[in-house]
């Protein structure tokens, strides 16, 4: 286990790989990372809920990519340590993600019809971070349930990783079957209805 001053270290002197993954069900929604090495060493990994009005894997992978995005932003606060020297490659077996991600990225400017479309609350957030690191991050599919017909450790790194990230969810979604149902505001929407929850009237 790593402290956040020996993370930056690595991070500024090795170059780093991520996978990101998330699932869903009718009641809940969750994600899971995890940071790694060239050489394959597992440095930092995380999972957790995915918010949602709707359950979606969609969003559940939107929420894996930017916890990750998050994870770089506040270790450097922490540290205060310019972290515009590494780049980073992240894996995703979302190809919607990855189109929207890159579709978003080439509108110059977001008009109000755009924020209608689903989870662009996730997809803008994602952008804003990515418009905010001085460093790359490359996004790339990766093929999910590799070890399905392959044994894990004849995996490519990156698929290694997918497996990984892809436990971290399912674990969390074990420990927690039901999880919210009220989206958080990000830190970018500016503006977003809290409606009361719906109570079912007598018959």
């Amino acid at each position: 286990t790593y402290s956040p001053f020996e993370l930056c270290t690595i991070l500024q002197e090795q170059s780093v790989l991520a996978c990101s993954d998330g699932g869903a069900t009718s009641e809940a929604g969750s994600f899971g990372w995890i940071l790694s090495t060239q050489d394959g060493e597992r440095i930092a990994w995380c999972n957790g809920a995915a918010p949602r009005t709707v359950s979606s894997s969609f969003r559940s992978e939107g929420y894996g990519t930017l916890s990750l995005l998050c994870f770089f932003t506040r270790i450097a606060e922490f540290c205060n340590i310019d972290l515009a020297s590494i780049d980073l490659l992240v894996g995703t077996d979302s190809k919607s993600l990855i189109t929207r991600i890159n579709t978003e990225r080439q509108r110059m400017t977001v008009h109000p019809n755009d924020t209608l479309v689903s989870d662009w609350d996730i997809t803008n957030e994602i952008q804003l971070r990515l418009q905010a690191f001085a460093y790359n991050v490359h996004i790339e599919h990766v093929l999910g349930h590799q070890d399905l017909d392959t044994q894990y450790e004849d995996l490519s790194l990156m698929a290694q990783l997918n497996v990984d990230a892809d436990k971290l969810a399912s674990q969390y979604m074990l420990d927690h079957p039901r999880t919210t149902s009220r989206d958080p505001r990000l830190t970018n929407n500016l503006r977003q209805s809290a409606l009361p929850q719906a109570v079912p009237h007598p018959t």
